[in-house]
């Protein structure tokens, strides 16, 4: 929002945030996105590491090689998979709450040199409001929920079915 240019902010704004060139609702997504790239990408990095370490062992060849090789071909994708539904889950739990919002017509009344900095200290204060807490607290359990779904629960999975076949 800093570097959009304050037109694009001002149309952004009577759209109630959705604008092609500028979509408060994608930047929420993308910002959960990326917290959830920060909270995730050292375990995703180190395990696969690990991964292709042991995959040069002997003895995990022999009893292992299949798993793990069935582990990193999948990885990736399960890691972006995470990603995108964090960021779309983000986008589905602030928008209704968002686009009802009085945000909208403060900010529509806003001018001067300082309306970007203006518009970018209201929407944080509307964010980390105590009213917009129970939105934070169900967008933090639904992308632990999708960490257990998409990454733990496709990795439980694959072990469970690698050691029973």
């Amino acid at each position: 929002m800093r570097k959009t240019h304050s037109g694009t902010i001002r149309a952004t704004i009577r759209r109630n945030g959705t604008l092609d060139e500028f979509d408060v609702y994608f930047l929420l997504a993308n910002g959960s996105k990326s917290v959830a790239w920060n909270a995730t990408v050292g375990i995703f990095h180190e395990l696969k590491g690990i991964l292709k370490n042991l995959s040069g062992d002997s003895l995990v060849k022999a009893y292992a090689e299949g798993l793990i090789n069935q582990i990193l071909a999948n990885w990736d994708e399960w890691h972006q998979e995470f990603l995108t539904y964090s960021g779309q889950i983000s986008e589905q739990i602030f928008r209704p709450t968002l686009i009802k919002s009085s945000i909208w017509d403060e900010c529509m009344f806003l001018q001067g040199s300082g309306f970007r900095n203006d518009v970018i200290l209201r929407f944080q204060r509307w964010l980390d409001a105590v009213e917009q807490r129970h939105l934070h607290d169900l967008l933090n359990s639904q992308i632990e929920k999708a960490w257990q779904d998409k990454v733990v629960g496709k990795l439980d999975n694959l072990i469970v079915n690698s050691t029973t076949a």
